[in-house]
């Protein structure tokens, strides 16, 4: 495994153990919204979901400009889902617009849907080398497999479905702005 995979892994990896403390913490927000882990999480939701978009975005970019991953057709949705994210979290930050959870969390879920796919598929290739979708590389194709089931759209999954959450978990109204 090299260095790439390695951080690839490991970014997994914290992905997958923040999913379920995401969860806990929205719970949590019905039983005891006055928790200080809960006002933590919801101060810092909309910062961390732009964190997590700006680390993929320079991903993608890393994957197809410099190492020449030829990204599949599902992967171009992927991206026409997460690029836009990069400047409209930004702004929503920087405005602290309260009214961003509206247009965020529909775009990080249809994101999350593609990438579902495009992980399912190379995981379980379909029997036909061919994806549904067409193009130029195989939607199967895997530049990168580690731990079995660690792909770069598996990693692209997890990356919307933390936006998703951490969108859940913002509460404008604790950084001074009403929705």
């Amino acid at each position: 495994m090299n260095t790439l995979e390695r951080l690839l892994t490991a970014g997994a990896l914290l992905g997958l153990a923040l999913l379920p403390v995401a969860v806990i913490i929205i719970w949590m927000r019905k039983k005891r919204p006055d928790h200080w882990l809960v006002l933590i999480a919801s101060r810092l939701g909309l910062p961390a979901a732009f964190g997590v978009t700006l680390i993929s975005v320079i991903g993608s970019l890393y994957f197809s400009q410099f190492l020449l991953y030829e990204p599949c057709n599902v992967c171009w949705w992927q991206r026409v889902c997460m690029f836009p994210l990069i400047l409209l979290l930004g702004i929503a930050w920087w405005k602290q617009d309260g009214g961003a959870k509206k247009y965020i969390l529909p775009l990080s879920s249809i994101g999350a849907v593609f990438a579902a796919y495009n992980s399912y598929i190379q995981i379980w290739p379909p029997s036909s080398q061919h994806c549904a979708l067409g193009g130029l590389v195989d939607c199967s194709s895997r530049y990168i497999f580690t731990l079995g089931f660690i792909t770069i759209p598996f990693v692209s999954l997890i990356a919307f479905l933390l936006i998703f959450l951490f969108m859940v978990l913002w509460r404008p109204e604790l950084n001074g702005k009403n929705t």
